[in-house]
This record gives C-alpha cells, sequence and structure tokens, in this order.
C-alpha cells in the first residue's frame, strides 16, 4: 500500500453515494484525494453544501485531517448545451465539459488521475460506449472508477460503513433528459459540441472557480 500523500487524485464528487465511496476507495489505497465538486444551479440545488460535507467526513480518514475543495461553475455551460444541442445527448455533452475542466484542475493540483463515481448500468447513460465517449474529451489524464463493477447494494454498504450514506443525497438534475441516448457515436458528440464555443464556456467558468480548505 502506499503511504497516505503519496499521490494526488483529483476526485469528482457531487454530495452523493456514489463519488464519495469511489474517493474513499482511493483514499484508502494511500492517494490523498483533491476533491472537484459542480455548482450546476439552478439545475441542481445544494450540490456544493452536501459536497463539502461529504469531502470533510472523507477528511477524517486523512492523517492531516485536511481537505481541500475545489467549486467550478457549471450551469453556464449547461445552459448552453440545453440550448444548442441534441437533448439525448445533454448528459453525455455535460460531462464531457465536466472533465474538460477536471482536467484543468487536475493539472493545476498536480493530479495523477480524475476519480469518478460512475459504475456500470447505474444510470440509462452510464453504458461502456458512454463511458468511453465522455472520457475522449481529455486530453492525456487518465480516468479512475472504482465502482465499475460494483452494484448499488455495495456501494451502500460501504458508504454506511464509512459514515457517508446519512449525509450523501440522490439530487436529481432537471436538465436530465427523458431519453438519453445509451450508445451515442462520438461523431455526433462532436458534431453537436461544433455549436458550442467549448473553449470559451470553460475558460470562463474556471475564472470563477472557489478553492476552500477546510480542516476537519
Amino acid at each position: 500500500m502506499e503511504p497516505a500523500g503519496h499521490e494526488k487524485v483529483l476526485c469528482m464528487i457531487s454530495g452523493g453515494v456514489d463519488s464519495a465511496v469511489a474517493s474513499y476507495m482511493m483514499l484508502r489505497k494511500g492517494f490523498t484525494p483533491i476533491f472537484l465538486c459542480f455548482d450546476v444551479q439552478p439545475y441542481v440545488d445544494r450540490e456544493r453544501v452536501t459536497a463539502l460535507q461529504v469531502a470533510m467526513r472523507l477528511g477524517g480518514y486523512l492523517p492531516e485531517r485536511r481537505v481541500r475543495m475545489y467549486v467550478v461553475p457549471h450551469g453556464r455551460s449547461l445552459a448552453a448545451i440545453l440550448e444548442s444541442c441534441p437533448r439525448r445527448l445533454t448528459c453525455i455533452i455535460c460531462r464531457r465539459m465536466m472533465f474538460r475542466k477536471a482536467e484543468r484542475v487536475a493539472e493545476r493540483e498536480g493530479a495523477a488521475a480524475i476519480v469518478t463515481g460512475e459504475s456500470l448500468g447505474q444510470k440509462a447513460s452510464q453504458t461502456l460506449t458512454n463511458l468511453q465517449v465522455t472520457a475522449s474529451a481529455l486530453r492525456s489524464i487518465p480516468v479512475l472508477r472504482p465502482l465499475i463493477g460494483m452494484d448499488k447494494e455495495e456501494v451502500e454498504e460501504v458508504a454506511r460503513r464509512i459514515g457517508v450514506y446519512e449525509i450523501a443525497t440522490r439530487a436529481s438534475c432537471t436538465a436530465s433528459p427523458r431519453g438519453p441516448a445509451t450508445k451515442a457515436r462520438l461523431e455526433d458528440v462532436v458534431e453537436a459540441e461544433g455549436r458550442l464555443d467549448v473553449g470559451g464556456l470553460v475558460e470562463q467558468d474556471l475564472m470563477g472557480l472557489d478553492v476552500m480548505d477546510v480542516s476537519v
């Protein structure tokens, strides 16, 4: 097992159970988690507050008992996606935008990888094809998915054991389409993204990022 603090990983957390458990699984392997939450208001409420509560609970497992969490605005990007892109591709394009911003934060922190709470089949959009399409937005940094083969019950069992189940939420996003694409084609996604100022949205949102260093 690597000693705690040996390498940083950027953990994308939403305040939900899945991302909390994924972060914990990296933490227990000796990696130092740097947390990243996306503020998706007005499409998701209180995500920032709950994500910080989860991060602080996980911070109790770190020797230094301190956590760093970045909050990056994402509501503007999602609004642009809803306005210009096919509805069935909303979740995939939204996720690709998140990955682009996450990669920039990871580079700033010197993180070795991005960690997500994604798993196969937990959501309609989380198919192997879609996971590949979303990750292809990244230039070089790897994506780690510790929960990839776990089912809902297994994840919730870990969440209860580590004390995050009671504070985590399963907030729904009002922008989610009724019929999301389950096997999106990369060429269709890239074509749809061509209707957006992807670089401009990323830069604008990163200018509004907030960094919190909290002792727990």
